[in-house]
């Protein structure tokens, strides 16, 4: 057996039946997913600039859905429930959380934040200000993908040169042995690839949220020259749930498909709840298409129970609604929430929301 083979074959002392250093066992990339994990999250906190195109100062934690005229409108002492994925038993739980830390993120700047100020302190969602409330959705998007990619830049970059040294390094105890001058130029391996894999779909959304929602919506709010859609619909009952997410639609036209995305608010009130989307003007006429089966009021609390399980995972609950929901019940919203094949226009196999639903009943008859 030859120098070269010795050092560089699977299983010896070097590198194990993998192929990968000796050290690199399963419980090395156990660690390293968690080390991603804790990365993530703290990458997730830490405060840049403000999210407001040209603003230079430094940010401050926004809420993404308003604390006082949302938040607190569904909680119980200072509490509400939301879906957390737990990646230990992949899977999601409901947890419990306060509404000053419920869905924050390092957003705007303090004069920035004063933008919001006419609708999220009172609820008055009449104000003119609403129209940035999805703005902000969108630049909580917009901060999660990039600092997202941040975090596997800097794991790809610790593995790949971990895996380039240790390579190197043997290369040259051989040198060293048989008097050669090998240099190693480039290693890789299906982590490697994996997370250049990943890397490139995690750029390309950036690219797509940068181009096609928060760009248009800076654009629009410059010179008010109408690129962004915004529908705001209210229902005359109080639902349990505050939201802030977006969803992908299909629609057909002359047998062409058409996807685009669409940003949804659901702020409740105390007499009533207002849901507010956003999307490009471009496909106004295929979205209206879809909202326009939800003209009654209880077809349209089926549309919001839907986009909570096909659409978006972030949604906040009121703490005493889901407590009253049967173990069955709890268990089926968890498990369809990993659900990835269907859009919000699919109606779910059950209700969600059977107060409001009695509430609304009871006002009609």
């Amino acid at each position: 057996m030859s120098l070269v083979t010795k050092v560089f074959s699977h299983d010896n002392e070097f590198f194990n039946e993998t192929g990968k250093p000796i050290y690199m066992n399963e419980n090395y990339f156990i660690n390293s997913h968690y080390n991603f994990t804790s990365l993530r999250k703290r990458a997730q906190k830490k405060r840049g600039k403000c999210a407001f195109l040209g603003c230079d100062e430094k940010c401050i934690m926004s809420h993404t859905i308003p604390e006082s005229a949302a938040l607190k409108k569904i909680a119980v002492n200072g509490n509400i429930y939301y879906p957390k994925y737990n990646d230990k038993i992949k899977a999601y739980e409901a947890c419990s959380i306060s509404t000053k830390k419920a869905s924050v993120f390092p957003g705007f700047c303090h004069k920035h934040e004063e933008l919001f100020k006419g609708f999220e302190k009172e609820g008055n969602y009449s104000d003119s200000s609403i129209i940035l409330q999805n703005f902000r959705v969108i630049c909580k998007y917009y901060f999660l993908m990039k600092s997202l990619r941040k975090t596997f830049e800097s794991v790809y970059n610790k593995y790949r040169e971990e895996i380039f040294n240790y390579q190197k390094d043997k290369i040259e105890l051989l040198n060293n042995v048989q008097g050669s001058n090998i240099k190693l130029k480039k290693v890789s391996d299906e982590n490697i690839k994996h997370m250049e894999s990943n890397l490139d779909f995690i750029k390309e959304n950036i690219v797509e949220i940068h181009n096609n929602d928060f760009l248009p919506y800076v654009k629009t709010l410059q010179d008010g020259k109408e690129r962004i859609c915004a529908i705001l619909v209210e229902i005359p009952v109080t639902l349990p749930v505050a939201l802030a997410g977006k969803s992908s639609f299909e629609n057909y036209e002359k047998k062409e498909k058409i996807k685009y995305t669409v940003h949804l608010s659901i702020l409740p009130s105390s007499n009533s709840t207002v849901a507010f989307f956003t999307l490009n003007k471009d496909n106004e006429s295929h979205f209206l298409s879809i909202l326009s089966k939800y003209s009654e009021d209880l077809f349209f609390i089926s549309f919001i129970e839907s986009w909570m399980i096909y659409g978006t995972d972030y949604w906040f609950i009121n703490p005493s609604e889901w407590d009253t929901y049967s173990a069955k019940k709890k268990d089926k919203i968890l498990k369809d929430l990993l659900l990835v094949d269907f859009f919000p226009d699919k109606k779910l196999d059950y209700t969600i929301f059977d107060g409001a639903r009695e509430k609304l009943n009871v006002e009609i008859d």
